[in-house]
């Protein structure tokens, strides 16, 4: 165990390290070696980091001696805001040890540097480190090695070197033109999940020293072709939503649980569509219709949404002309969407099997609709367009409806990417049925994930909707 006893200049403190043998029967003279890793510390004003002290025995030489320890500093070290602080030393196993180093609050940017050294048997060896402090964008280092390892048709994993006086690392995704941040890790990798299959994603990763960032560097991976969804057999729906209109919120849970057949998917939430299109829906209408040969199923008793150990809420069990569905109390408002849901799904003999503790995606980031701008008519050849948390793995559902009275409206279907055109389908028929343009009704965003399990596929999503009527 190091003990250190400080003084103006140097630090003195008595080691003992532990026997490092070596039988070689033409062993060079008995010597020792000092390094630091690493032997530069990058910190930002304010943080701390540590280096770690290697002794190296040479020759045979005995290091669990009695040694005399001093660290030499410049004028940058010492107590105080405006210095770093350099803290005990502590052994970490027979040929390693750590100290730690803070710098101040206010400590000016620059190098500083400190040499340790330790004198054994009469023996003298010093190792040298280098703080330097003040990092900005230019001069913190980009992680090293960064590389894309594709899981599935919806997860790609990254893994880089880490950066030794990181205090994380920025994880963006390309969507468009530019990156957006998925979030910061605090270790040497990262885990993204809710992909398209076969689709190419760019990702760039940032060093983070204090309040600077790297630039970053860049990595791109495509997914494996994903498993096409069922055209038949047992496919339910469970979903969370949250809509806005004039500053008034409110938030529902439901569920619905079919039979596919005939090829006939449903075509719920955008279940099967292809993204950047249009279903055109006649006057009335806010969903595409369903396929006749669908069969509502019964999932047993009501469900339960769960968050974490609490109940967050449960959906009913209606059933209607033969059709089963489920739904939250809607005299019961529900509190914020958490990001932690996950369902319970009771399952029934001749109808929808049993699923437990599935988690449903976490909330997606708020947004705000650009264009159109509220109660503006959209051009029937028109883009609209929205910004804040773009996420290329969600989807954006849009409803827009005609300038004439029961005329014919679409429901689209989006990439999160900020922007979607009006197709030609919308426009031709809009004016077939006399329209000179539309108007944006609402744009939902969803996070999706699916489950599969006794042969039955679970679609799982947490909606935020936007009313811009």
């Amino acid at each position: 165990m190091f003990k250190v006893n400080r003084e103006v200049s140097k630090l003195v403190f008595l080691a003992s390290l532990a026997v490092l043998s070596a039988c070689n029967p033409q062993k060079p003279a008995a010597d020792f070696s000092l390094a630091f890793s690493p032997a530069t510390l990058n910190l930002a004003a304010g943080a701390s980091g540590t280096a770690t002290l290697t002794a190296t025995a040479i020759g045979g030489f005995d290091l669990n001696q009695k040694s005399e320890t001093t660290v030499d500093v410049d004028a940058g070290f010492g107590a105080g805001d405006t210095k770093i602080q350099v803290g005990e030393i502590t052994q970490t196993d027979a040929t390693h040890a750590t100290l730690p180093f803070t710098a101040g609050a206010n400590v000016a940017g620059g190098s500083y540097n400190l040499s340790l050294n330790i004198t054994i048997a009469g023996l003298k060896r010093s190792a040298k480190i280098t703080i330097k402090v003040g990092a900005t964008t230019n001069t913190v280092p980009n992680p090293s090695n960064l590389s894309a390892t594709v899981i599935s048709s919806s997860q790609i994993n990254l893994s880089w070197t880490a950066v030794t006086g990181a205090s994380g690392y920025e994880v963006e995704q390309k969507v468009g033109t530019a990156f957006q941040s998925l979030g910061t890790v605090m270790t040497a990798g990262a885990e993204i999940t809710s992909l398209n299959p076969s689709t190419a994603y760019t990702f760039r990763v940032k060093t983070k020293i204090g309040a600077n960032s790297s630039g970053g560097v860049e990595t791109s991976a495509t997914t494996q072709s994903g498993t096409p969804q069922p055209t038949s057999g047992k496919i339910g729906f469970v979903s969370v939503s949250e809509s806005a209109i004039l500053g008034n919120t409110t938030r529902t849970g439901s569920a619905l649980f079919f039979e596919a057949q005939n090829n006939e998917p449903p075509t719920i939430g955008g279940f099967g569509a292809t993204p950047d299109s249009c279903v055109v829906l006649s006057a009335g209408q806010r969903n595409p219709p369903q396929p006749a040969s669908l069969k509502p199923l019964d999932a047993g008793t009501e469900l339960s949404l769960q968050s974490g150990s609490s109940v967050y809420t449960k959906l009913l069990k209606t059933a209607i002309s033969g059709t089963v569905s489920y739904g939250n109390n809607p005299l019961t408002p529900l509190a914020a969407v958490p990001d932690n849901l996950t369902v319970s799904i009771p399952g029934s003999a001749t109808g929808f099997p049993a699923f437990t503790n599935v988690a449903l995606p976490a909330f997606p980031a708020d947004f705000t609709v650009s264009t159109p701008a509220s109660g503006d008519p959209l051009a029937l050849d028109g883009t609209i367009t929205w910004d804040g948390g773009l996420n290329a793995s969600n989807s954006m559902s849009i409803l827009v409806s005609s300038s004439v009275k029961d005329g014919p409206g679409a429901i689209c279907f989006a990439i999160d990417d900020g922007s979607f055109a009006v197709p030609a389908n919308v426009k031709s028929a809009f004016e077939t049925a006399g329209a000179t343009n539309a108007q944006l009704v609402f744009l939902s965003r969803s996070a999706n994930r699916t489950e599969t399990a006794n042969g039955a596929t679970l679609n799982l999503s947490v909606i935020r909707s936007k009313i811009v009527l």
